[in-house]
């Protein structure tokens, strides 16, 4: 018998294909602020390669550029964290939230780009 988990909470629960994409990430709350860079992205949201990343659950402003000059600004909710194997968090996935139509063009154009690889590689 097979379960499945419905809650999309793991990078191996998604729901939109993953485009590779090499962009800088950043993010901010009230009283912190990360920066990143993403290894791909979907319409429904991006992976951020960065140190102590913001918590599970929390909503935070993403903006996200790439080296072409193409920029957006979204909010997005954390759904899961990457650890290596001493458990140090080394990113996470974000889901985008309440894209607007701009975002959503931006964000359309950003994945019909020409398909980087990835900044990282998991070993």
């Amino acid at each position: 018998m097979q379960l499945l988990n419905e809650a999309a909470a793991t990078p191996d629960q998604r729901r939109s294909e993953r485009i590779p994409l090499e962009a800088r990430i950043t993010m901010a709350s009230q009283s912190n602020f990360w920066a990143g860079f993403s290894e791909n992205l979907s319409d429904g949201g991006v992976f951020v390669a960065a140190v102590d990343p913001p918590a599970i659950g929390e909503l935070v402003p993403v903006h996200i550029q790439t080296s072409d000059g193409r920029a957006m600004l979204v909010w997005g909710e954390v759904r899961w964290h990457r650890e290596d194997s001493d458990g140090n968090l080394t990113g996470c996935g974000i889901r985008f939230l309440n894209v607007d139509e701009r975002a959503r063009e931006t964000l359309q154009a950003m994945m019909q780009g020409t398909g980087q690889p990835p900044l990282f590689m998991d070993f």
